[in-house]
């Protein structure tokens, strides 16, 4: 380890930074705060340079400013940086998080460094010392060696990863065009802002209403034994669980399915109650403690891949699950945090992944009914005498998933004949989306895995029960396309922000659907651009194939639906 200034990188060389920062809380890690402890720069395991004096922070990054950037998950890194010297200019980075998870999506659950360094070196890379920061403000020698030791191993994987990229001939446009940017994206995005008093006031009624329907069916919605014998009793039909998405949800569609009203409107009175419970107890008075900051501000945790298929997430707080289906209120919540001079724009793909699967199918009847305006839902809806057009939009996903005719019956709530007879419309009329789901499963049982239609490589887990594997194998391909429109979509705003000097107001990203808040003179703008650019992103990522995107404004996120 050499104390003091890293010396001046060469052009492109790799070169890998590790901050440490002391005081900070595990659950505010994607907000700037802390104190400075240490910057770790390595070349390699035998030139690693530390600097601990905040004073020379910013001298260090100029002199590795020529050199590439190697950070383990960099969005942590580079916000804390931004918080200690200011301004850190977009540049390029090799972030061996990203990578690894755009290389082994759905092979491996965990992407930590040590997770890195064991799989690739064979090694453990001892963590405990990490616990220290938080509570010391001075560098023991033990805590200097763990973080050279993590610079070290960042520089290592990279190599290694760069050897296996080029060994394997492997794509990486995924993350040249799309994740890499998106870190600066996801960095430049400002906070949701929420009405704060009209938020609590909705979790106080969402508490009597649930309180009331529970008192006028009599018993504790959420104690397992009591609603069970409950059912058995009221319906005459065993249960195995009172699970609501598995078991309470297809019992209640099938019910109302088959004219038993009376007992469909019971399980809907217990689903009812439950969810009107924990509306109130997980968005009430501890969310607002816990997440809002002055202003009514959110500022979440954003991750570029947060999934196998390479979708967004969010967590502390995940606005991605707030429950804007089932309680759309809660959309109308999220307002402009400009005041009375904001706007929020709602912009979303149309039948985003219809679209990507006939792309990917080469299927030319979907191909010619899309782009006619044939409503998909509303059609599959009439192929499985469905109710309305939500439960063919849900019946079209799970076709997405692969699901079976036993798993639409339970899904939508028609019989098992009605749904295999829906699937037999659907295969007629789109033959080539069927001969390619065939095709792509018995590649990926060969193979291992799916591509994206940008190269990323999807793992399946051949031995996956139930059919997970056949049902993966058809998804993800489509949803991992998918989310790298949205993310593409996303880094385009933010490249066309950055280069006229206009705000990134990008303020939430929910799967195929972006919310920008901004001033209400700048709408007709942003307006354009998003359109613009959300089908221009579909020219990329599946060319030929036309994305529709629809755009609305309004005072709120609720507004314009």
């Amino acid at each position: 380890m050499i104390k003091g200034l890293p010396r001046p990188a060469r052009k492109d060389e790799l070169v890998s930074l590790d901050l440490e920062m002391f005081g900070q809380e595990e659950e505010r890690l994607h907000r700037p705060h802390g104190e400075f402890a240490c910057l770790s720069v390595a070349y390699g395991p035998k030139e690693v340079y530390q600097v601990y004096d905040l004073t020379d922070l910013r001298r260090s990054l100029n002199n590795i400013e020529n050199g590439r950037w190697v950070i383990h998950h960099a969005l942590y890194d580079i916000l804390q940086l931004r918080g200690l010297v200011g301004t850190v200019k977009q540049r390029p980075l090799w972030d061996t998080m990203t990578i690894e998870q755009g290389l082994y999506g759905g092979w491996y659950g965990s992407f930590g460094l040590d997770d890195l360094y064991r799989r690739y070196f064979a090694e453990p890379l001892p963590k405990e010392v990490v616990k220290e920061f938080s509570k010391r403000q001075e560098m023991t020698p033990a805590m200097k060696r763990y973080a050279a030791k993590d610079a070290v191993a960042a520089v290592q994987i990279a190599k290694r990863q760069q050897a296996d990229i080029a060994e394997e001939d492997l794509s990486m446009k995924h993350y040249d065009m799309i994740d890499e940017p998106l870190i600066w994206a996801i960095l430049d995005m400002p906070p949701a802002c929420i009405d704060v008093d009209g938020w609590l006031k909705l979790a106080k009624y969402h508490a009597r209403r649930g309180m009331k329907i529970e008192t006028e069916l009599g018993f504790n919605v959420f104690s397992h034994e009591i609603v069970k014998a409950a059912i058995d009793k009221k319906v005459g039909h065993e249960i195995k669980d009172t699970n609501g998405k598995d078991t309470l949800e297809p019992l209640e569609r099938v019910l109302r399915f088959n004219g038993r009203t009376m007992e469909a409107e019971f399980v809907a009175q217990i689903l009812l109650a439950r969810q009107f419970r924990k509306a109130a107890e997980t968005y009430g008075e501890k969310w607002i403690e816990q997440h809002v900051e002055p202003g009514g501000l959110v500022y979440p945790d954003w991750h570029g891949i947060g999934t196998e298929t390479a979708r967004m997430a969010c967590s502390n707080p995940n606005l991605q699950n707030i429950p804007t289906r089932d309680l759309p209120v809660f959309r109308t919540l999220f307002i402009s945090r400009h005041g009375a001079k904001g706007r929020l724009l709602k912009a979303d793909q149309e039948q985003q992944e219809p679209r990507i699967l006939a792309y990917l199918a080469d299927d030319s009847n979907m191909r010619h009914d899309i782009l006619s305006g044939v409503d998909l839902h509303k059609q599959t809806q009439g192929d499985f005498v469905l109710r309305d057009r939500r439960a063919g939009k849900d019946t079209n996903l799970g076709l997405l998933y692969g699901m079976s005719a036993y798993g639409l019956a339970r899904r939508t709530g028609i019989t098992e004949e009605q749904a295999r007879i829906g699937i037999n419309k659907r295969n007629k009329r789109y033959p080539s989306v069927y001969e390619w789901t065939q095709k792509t499963i018995t590649s990926a049982m060969s193979l291992d895995y799916v591509k994206t239609t940008m190269g990323r490589r999807v793992w399946i887990n051949r031995y996956a029960l139930y059919g997970g594997a056949e049902r993966n194998a058809i998804n993800d391909p489509v949803q991992g396309s998918a989310a790298e429109q949205t993310k593409l979509w996303k880094v385009m705003l933010h490249a066309w922000a950055s280069d006229n000097d206009i705000p990134y107001q990008v303020c939430l990203v929910v799967h195929d659907e972006i919310v920008v808040d901004t001033l209400t003179e700048m709408v007709p703008l942003w307006r354009r651009q998003l359109k613009f650019a959300g089908e221009e992103s579909g020219r990329v990522v599946v060319p030929g194939f036309p994305m529709q995107t629809k755009v609305t404004a309004g005072k709120n996120w609720g507004d314009g639906e």
